[in-house]
């Protein structure tokens, strides 16, 4: 039994929806056409070559491309500069804007979406916004990251997706859309196949520039810091700053080096109390010493760092510190 369900789809972010959509055929160079950018950084492409109103061409935004007539001035035969040019009319299909942007981003991830094609605007819609659903727990707090977005996928199934929804139509009216399940299978394997594709491709640029980072310490040529593509690329792996790397492993080697100490400290007391246990001996001098260890043992194993003597602060630079050591050095010779 198909799943019904009523949802508020959002508009379709290119141009507006057609009042009367037609089932178009797919293999029809003129049908407007679906694509996705998963991820790119500052992908450009030529609204004259792309079709689409900006130059940059959004990430995780789902784009119509369509045919259009632009008109063109003909140069062609104008005979000096009084004489205006003649219009002419040339076409370009859908089909052709959208294999312009796979040209520029097709190896970083940009991926036609062509199960939508042979749909209304409102089916590739409803399909669409069933895969693709939101993310709100990015702990890079990016809108649509590729680390998540994989994860989502990987996770869904289709079968508990609906396959009939209703709608709110361009008049603002109800209107009940069905599509085939295997449209919404297809179109998972299409994003994530164009999601994979992106994070490999940022994590070997990203591992490139930081690599380029740690040679240029060592005298080899290369950029000295990331840049903001490179801050963008990094989040979408999830991973941390290089700093904050160093300043962990920093962090952890200081630990260890605490606790290498501490052991020693640990020992080194060990060692006192058994020296400690042993008869007493009848020379003051030697005995005076053994209180003295006493000291420093009890110290040690009430703190991980031993404390001075007050033997120990004497400070020779001074008369009264030479004083105090000429008197003790004549206890011991008594």
């Amino acid at each position: 039994m198909e799943t019904t369900a009523a949802i508020s789809l959002p508009p379709l972010p290119v141009h507006a929806a057609r009042n009367e959509p037609k089932k178009p055929e797919g293999a029809n160079p003129r049908t407007r056409r679906f694509g996705i950018n998963p991820g790119v950084y500052s992908l450009t492409v030529s609204p004259s070559a792309s079709g689409l109103p900006e130059r940059n061409i959004p990430a995780g935004k789902l784009l119509m491309f369509e045919t259009w007539d632009p008109v063109r001035p003909n140069f062609e035969g104008v005979i000096g500069l009084n004489k205006a040019p003649a219009q002419i009319r040339k076409e370009k299909t859908a089909a052709q804007f959208i294999n312009n942007v796979k040209v520029r981003g097709g190896q970083k991830g940009f991926t036609e979406l062509t199960p939508l094609t042979p749909l209304t605007d409102d089916e590739a819609s409803f399909a669409f916004y069933s895969v693709f659903t939101s993310i709100t727990d990015c702990p890079m707090e990016l809108a649509d990251c590729a680390t998540c977005r994989l994860r989502q996928l990987n996770q869904m199934d289709v079968n508990d997706l609906p396959t009939t929804a209703t709608i709110q139509n361009a008049q603002g009216k109800p209107e009940v859309v069905s599509i085939e399940r295997d449209v919404l299978r297809l179109l998972k394997v299409q994003l994530l196949s164009g999601y994979t594709t992106f994070r490999d491709w940022a994590a070997q640029s990203y591992a490139t520039k930081v690599s380029e980072i740690e040679g240029r310490r060592n005298g080899e040529p290369g950029v000295s810091k990331l840049k903001a593509a490179e801050h963008y690329y990094r989040k979408h792996l999830h991973l941390q700053k290089p700093e904050d790397i160093e300043k962990e492993i920093a962090s952890k080697i200081g630990e260890a080096q605490a606790k290498e100490t501490k052991a020693g400290f640990a020992a080194i007391t060990e060692g006192l109390k058994s020296l400690l246990s042993r008869p007493a001996e009848v020379d003051p001098v030697q005995a005076k010493q053994m209180e003295v260890l006493a000291q420093i043992a009890d110290k040690l194993s009430k703190s991980d760092k031993p404390e001075m003597t007050e033997a120990e602060k004497i400070d020779m630079r001074t008369k009264e510190g030479r004083e105090l050591k000429a008197r003790l050095d004549a206890q011991r010779e008594e």
